[in-house]
């Protein structure tokens, strides 16, 4: 099977190219940067594409059975007007640029598949809620109307018989980066943040059961949306301690309340204080099975720790 993937050089990407190649799958990969063409070596194939210079490479994609769209820019930059933007266009308008181009020579193309990243933001603010994929979304923020958005836009392909699976991705735990990284951070001085009373659930998944979720989803022919998420959320606070006690066992937590919090984060705010408790139910009943399904294991195989 040929496989191509949008945001392969992201922090998922990278983990995903590994395992697919590991598996044989013949890869193929968009990127934005000249420079990063030969990121994979002999791993995958990298080509151009600009969506707002309306650049795409419409030979490969009459060559290829099956899309991984990746692609976004990150949300924990400073969420000013120009770099909302460009969050919104690196997601939703790249999957319309993508949808427009294939719509194009739909004839020409073998493309039977396409699997989305999506998030778990869709989802309100709740603290007794437990979030199934048929939960009606309801936009009351900027993440909301952004998954909201992108989702239907990649429902689109749908249109022109492509299968569409959409993955709403929980809180990825993967050292050096999202979560993790600013407690490995603060880790350092031996203190660790919460923000708000830290009740708020966290919603993770380890990286290693994400991107056998993907494969998962590829060899089982999976359709539709299914939450990737593992089956025991924690809270915050326990989240935050967890990591800090696999990392330094002399540390301190300091709560920042949500007003602080507001007023130091504005609207951004909602990342750090919204609460999601979403079910994996959907995916296991399919037949995943999770390799970690306990915080304190998830963490542990991350940083090498035996105890």
């Amino acid at each position: 099977m040929r496989i191509l993937i949008t945001g392969a050089t992201g922090n998922v990407g990278k983990f995903l190219v590994d395992k697919l190649y590991s598996l044989n799958y013949e890869l193929f990969f968009f990127t934005t940067s000249f420079n990063k063409l030969n990121f994979f070596k002999n791993k995958a194939k990298g080509h151009y594409w600009n969506p707002s210079k309306n650049i795409i490479n419409l030979e490969l994609l009459c060559k290829i059975d099956c899309i991984i769209h990746l692609a976004g820019s990150s949300i924990a930059k400073p969420w000013t007007s120009s770099y909302k933007r460009k969050i919104f266009n690196s997601r939703v308008l790249s999957s319309r640029f993508l949808f427009d181009k294939i719509n194009l020579i739909k004839n020409k193309t073998q493309i039977k598949k396409i699997i989305s990243a999506s998030a778990i933001g869709i989802y309100m603010d709740s603290l007794t809620e437990s979030y199934k994929e048929n939960s009606i979304p309801i936009v009351n923020n900027f993440i909301q109307d952004l998954v909201y958005k992108w989702e239907k836009s990649v429902d689109r392909f749908k249109e022109i018989n492509i299968s569409v699976c959409k993955l709403r991705i929980g809180l990825v735990l993967m050292k050096k980066s999202g979560i993790l990284k600013p407690i490995e951070v603060f880790s350092k001085l031996n203190f660790g943040i919460v923000f708000g009373h830290g009740k708020q659930f966290q919603s993770w998944i380890h990286i290693e059961d994400l991107i056998s979720i993907i494969v998962f989803v590829i060899e089982k022919k999976l359709n539709g949306i299914y939450n990737c998420v593992a089956p025991n959320p924690v809270d915050q606070e326990t989240l935050t301690r967890k990591t800090l006690l696999n990392l330094t066992r002399k540390h301190y937590i300091f709560h920042i309340s949500k007003k602080i919090t507001r007023l130091l984060m504005g609207e951004m705010s909602i990342l750090a204080l919204d609460s999601q408790n979403v079910s994996s139910e959907k995916i296991q009943k399919n037949g995943f099975i999770f390799k970690y399904i306990k915080i304190n294991n998830a963490i542990k195989s991350l940083y090498n720790v035996n105890k």
